[in-house]
């Protein structure tokens, strides 16, 4: 008979390894938290889509998650083959990148899409690869160590470690940006809304897959079925697996080389090679790009001396050491290099700051360098205000430098436009400013009130407990009073602030616009807005008038989306259309978009159809509503229609073109060396002298430039602009008794606006810096 041995035990026999996981607590938590971001991702604009911002957090909290599972799956995994596990593992990671994505993309069941198209491709970069990889690591952490405990927090750590690192190099290096094998890439900063794909995170993903394809084929080839673990005796006999690891694992080492050349990482010593040129004066260091003229470079030097000193005094502190200015040839090159294409950036920990080109006087040096010479007030490593020395207060670091480069608000002070914030309704808390809820403002509402607050405690309370406060942000110690008690004495003095009647209408649209968080598909409006201005340009009526109607339903508070929308009806014939456009946007802005949206459809009748056309349209427009140099202008293209003829041609060719044709001061010039009554014409004087001027021809537009030929116009505004002119001529020149003369004038002229006044004041403490005899 014969005997039939008994079989193994059921317990003895693993169950299916998908069973096995979903029994498992961790990966039940780990659905749970797909979930759990997927709708959290709903709360904001900037992540209520698949998009750059959604993929950027899957791909980083999926990337702790997957690891941790990763971990569990390689426990689970005894008795089975190596390729189920890595298999498992990497599947894990794609199922809660899927969920996390599938529950954004329903919101769009409930809100406009977010161009999906792109979306997957982000989704495809930045949200997939880092899970993926994370789970294969954090199986082979699993297999490898054999105490559950010590595996799970070696998971745990590992994307922490990566992001500590990139980190690392945001504070040794000048970049901003970060590229990292587990979010993919962050651009550095937040107000800066074009992230566009380039061919640096293609290179940088194919380096990513590199690791991936050699972290798989590892624990392919050292996976030991019996015990669970790697296995010498196993990759011997798996040479097919280590080929593969060999090919992943070059690929992974070979984009990491090339990391500088592909644009994935640049250190100080990288940017200065690719800048070239470098100016040095007494108190900072220029570094420039050879397209920039040396002149300018210098004049910048020059600028940087002065504002350094200046803000010495103000905050009353001492610069330890030389800044050392990055001056970029544009913003693209900028972002290439170091992150930042529309945002300007310092790092005072490091005396440094970032710019792209512009003509001296650089407009955002003055604030830029600010941050750094603040920085003698702070304490912490990043030489800034900080909540317990290592969360900055990013309200406090902006207005501090507002609060010093006081000038550059157009008509109006800071504590002006905050007056007219107060009256609206739109002024942010104070409380909301020290923290990070200054970002859900709009830039504009936030740094100008920010600054306001600062240059008040620092006028009323002084310097020395403006230095406490600043340390770390803490009132009750600097001031003895909270911040709402604090605000409450601020908004006090707002109210007795004396503000035009101009700036509290202007106001309600300037800092009506939404913030980041605030605008639908925000990070996608960059693009669609260039295709917008690429197909006007074009002559594409169609296509613009399409995506810009697109434009205002993601972004109803953007104004120059409207512009751009008038432009193109009155291309198309359609006045009724244009003017269609100015009044919603007045519905929806306040008066004075209104008023800027007419005033463009003017210009665009008087480009397209004539000065007699155009005429109606100009007398309709009311200027009280324009800032000084719209109003300005205003004057000059009423006075240009009326006029009609030669003279009309001219100022159209300068100021609107004709037609197809843009703008072209070299044909206005040479129109006006044709008109035999142009040289006893105080506008044919101005316009020649403002060209020169801005030619920086100083001599010569200082002789065209005759105050008493312009006086004659009657027009105050326009005499302040030749004034301006003539000051700033001077001063280049280096007559800098006659320049301060005529900067004294316009300071203390009380029928020009305060910024003009601001402005003045500042060209003055400037000479008196600069002067020999100091």
């Amino acid at each position: 008979m014969t005997t039939i041995p008994p079989s193994k035990p059921d317990a003895e026999t693993p169950p299916p390894l998908a069973t096995a996981l979903i029994a498992s607590w961790r990966v039940r938590v780990a659905a749970l938290s797909s979930v759990v971001l997927g709708f959290s991702l709903w709360s904001n604009h900037l992540t209520d889509h698949v998009g750059y911002a959604s993929s950027l957090f899957v791909g980083l909290l999926g990337s702790v998650v997957s690891a941790l599972v990763g971990v569990r799956v390689a426990q689970l995994s005894r008795g089975r083959p190596a390729s189920a596990v890595a298999a498992a593992a990497a599947l894990s990671a794609v199922a809660f990148v899927l969920v996390a994505l599938a529950i954004v993309l329903a919101r769009g069941l409930f809100a406009p899409a977010c161009a999906p198209a792109t979306g997957a491709v982000y989704a495809l970069l930045f949200a997939l690869p880092g899970p993926v990889l994370a789970s294969l690591l954090g199986a082979m952490l699993g297999s490898a160590i054999h105490r559950r405990g010590v595996a799970t927090a070696a998971a745990a750590l590992l994307v922490p470690a990566f992001v500590a690192w990139s980190l690392a190099r945001f504070y040794a290096t000048p970049t901003i940006f970060a590229f990292d094998p587990f979010y993919g890439f962050f651009p550095g900063a937040i107000y800066d809304e074009h992230v566009p794909l380039t061919l640096a995170h293609v290179t940088y993903r194919a380096g990513t897959l590199g690791w991936i394809i050699a972290a798989a084929a590892l624990l392919s080839a050292a996976w030991d079925p019996d015990t669970g673990r790697p296995s010498l005796a196993s990759i011997r006999v798996r040479s097919a697996a280590l080929l593969v690891l060999a090919v992943g694992a070059t690929v992974g080492v070979g984009v990491y080389a090339a990391g500088p050349s592909l644009g994935h990482r640049h250190d100080a010593s990288d940017i200065a090679r690719v800048l070239e040129r470098r100016v040095s004066s007494r108190r900072c260091v220029v570094l420039y790009d050879r397209s920039i003229d040396a002149r300018q470079a210098a004049l910048t030097a020059r600028d940087c001396d002065v504002r350094v000193a200046q803000h010495e005094d103000f905050y009353g502190v001492r610069q330890p050491r030389r800044i050392t200015v990055f001056l970029f040839a544009s913003s693209a090159q900028k972002r290439e290099l170091m992150g930042a294409e529309d945002t300007y950036i310092a790092k005072p920990w490091r005396h440094e700051v970032y710019l792209q080109y512009a003509p001296f006087p650089h407009p955002v040096l003055k604030h830029e360098l600010a941050h750094v010479v603040a920085g003698a007030m702070a304490e912490g490593p990043f030489h800034v205000t900080a909540v317990g020395r290592w969360l900055p207060a990013p309200g406090l670091i902006e207005g501090a430098a507002v609060a010093a480069a006081w000038e550059g608000e157009g008509d109006g002070s800071p504590h002006q436009w905050s007056r007219a914030m107060l009256e609206a309704g739109l002024t942010p808390s104070v409380a909301s400013l020290a923290g990070l809820g200054f970002f859900a403002a709009s830039s504009g509402r936030a740094y100008t009130a920010a600054g306001s607050f600062c240059r008040w405690l620092i006028d009323t309370r002084g310097k020395a407990r403006f230095h406490r406060f600043y340390r770390d942000a803490d009132a009750m110690a600097a001031y003895g009073e909270s911040l709402p008690a604090l605000e409450a004495r601020w908004h006090a003095f707002l109210r007795t602030v004396v503000t035009p009647e101009s700036v509290l209408a202007r106001a309600r649209t300037r800092f009506r616009r939404a913030s980041v968080f605030g605008r639908t598909c925000p990070l996608l409006l960059a693009d669609l807005s260039s295709d917008a201005a690429a197909h006007l340009d074009a002559g594409d009526l169609t296509s613009a008038d399409r995506e810009l109607r697109a434009l205002v339903t993601h972004d109803p508070t953007d104004l120059r989306t409207r512009l751009m929308l008038a432009v193109v009806r009155v291309r198309a014939g359609d006045l009724a259309g244009a003017a269609a456009v100015a009044a919603e946007a007045e519905a929806a802005l306040g008066p004075a978009a209104g008023q800027r949206i007419r005033s463009q459809v003017a210009d665009q009748v008087w480009r397209w159809r004539g000065a007699s056309a155009a005429r109606p349209f100009y007398e309709a427009l009311d200027a009280s509503t324009l800032d000084d140099d719209e109003a300005r202008t205003l004057i000059i293209k009423r006075a240009m229609v009326d006029r009609g003829g030669l003279r009309a041609e001219v100022f159209r060719d300068l100021l609107i073109g004709r037609g197809e044709l843009d703008p072209s001061p070299t044909s206005a010039m040479a129109r006006l060396g044709l008109d035999p009554l142009a040289s006893n014409d105080p506008w044919a004087a101005y316009l020649a002298g403002r060209q020169l001027f801005l030619a920086e021809r100083f001599v010569p537009a200082l002789e065209a430039l005759r105050v008493g030929d312009v006086a004659t116009l009657g027009e105050s505004r326009v005499l302040a602009e030749v004034q301006r002119m003539r000051a700033i001529a001077m001063y280049r020149n280096g007559d800098l008794a006659e320049a301060a003369a005529a900067f004294s004038a316009l300071a203390e002229d009380e029928s020009r606006p305060t910024g003009t006044r601001d402005a003045a004041a500042d060209w003055l403490d400037r000479i008196r810096r600069e002067s020999p005899r100091r």
